[in-house]
């Protein structure tokens, strides 16, 4: 059995009336005793738009941060205008500049990390700080120079020598067991004659 209507005359001139007075949607909801989004539908099938509480978000009074807020702010600008080095300089100073800036995205990741787990900071963030972070280590290793490497000790070096020397190992004794010597016709090796 269907349940009766809530949208009464009543409640629906009680809903006008607050909207007039400039109540946001919420309000009006809390009001008359239903939900926000029934609100919403009562007044678009009215023709009207809901009041939005404050106001367009665009045109509203900031409030000015406290002081966390203002920090974790400080933080996400820093973030923001850390670039990679002019590649104009020499390496050195561009690897330094980097490492520098490594350090401060490693504090900034755990600030970030700290402020999550205690509720006053978001993953998004974190993730930024992240982000930053994982870029300027890669830029790092892309930047720094490998050591050469010491073919003698270099184990693909070491490994193909010795591939090839049991391939010339296995070629030698191929070629010495069907070595005859052409005037006696006997084995040169002394093993005896074929």
């Amino acid at each position: 059995m269907p349940q009766p209507s809530r949208k009464t005359p009543q409640k629906i001139k009680r809903m006008l009336e607050l909207h007039s007075e400039g109540k946001s949607s919420r309000e009006i909801a809390e009001a008359l005793g239903v939900s926000h989004p029934t609100i919403l539908g009562w007044l678009e099938d009215a023709g009207l738009e809901a009041n939005g509480g404050q106001g367009d978000r665009k045109k509203r009074k900031r409030s000015p941060p406290d002081a966390a807020a203002a920090k974790l702010l400080d933080q996400q600008k820093r973030l923001a205008e850390m670039q990679i080095p002019d590649p104009s300089r020499d390496l050195a100073t561009m690897l330094g500049d980097l490492h520098e800036q490594l350090a401060e995205a490693y504090a900034f990741v755990r600030y970030h990390r700290d402020a999550v787990k205690a509720g006053t900071s978001n993953m998004g963030d974190y993730d930024k700080a992240m982000t930053i972070a994982e870029r300027l280590a890669t830029r790092i290793a892309e930047l720094t120079p490998s050591a050469p490497v010491d073919p003698a000790n270099d184990p693909s070096n070491v490994e193909a020598a010795a591939q090839l020397r049991r391939k010339f190992g296995r070629l030698i004794e191929k070629a010495e067991a069907g070595f005859i010597c052409l005037s006696c016709g006997g084995d040169p090796y002394g093993r005896g004659r074929r």
